[in-house]
């Protein structure tokens, strides 16, 4: 059985994934949400707590990947402007 399978059990004898959905069910909604926080996809933006003790939870994210211009001005963001330069000059 391949791991794609819905029935695939894992080496240790553990439930397969129909049980593990069935046993907590899950929605697709609530699936999509908890497989987008694993791979840091949404990260919690608020916890939100009212008078009557009912929580929000609000999530943000992108579904947009990053350029490699994009990941090089996140690692610069902190850096003073001029090193920056100083670098930039150098090349």
């Amino acid at each position: 059985m391949s791991r794609n399978d819905k029935s695939y059990q894992d080496q240790s004898g553990g439930e397969t994934f129909d049980e593990f959905f069935k046993k907590y069910k899950l929605s697709p909604q609530q699936i999509a949400v908890i497989t987008a926080i694993l791979f840091n996809v949404l990260e919690v933006n608020a916890v939100l707590i009212d008078k009557d003790q009912l929580v929000e939870v609000s999530l943000i994210g992108s579904l947009k990947r990053k350029s490699r211009l994009d990941k090089l001005l996140d690692e610069i963001s902190d850096m003073p402007v001029k090193d920056v330069w100083n670098a930039l000059n150098d090349r």
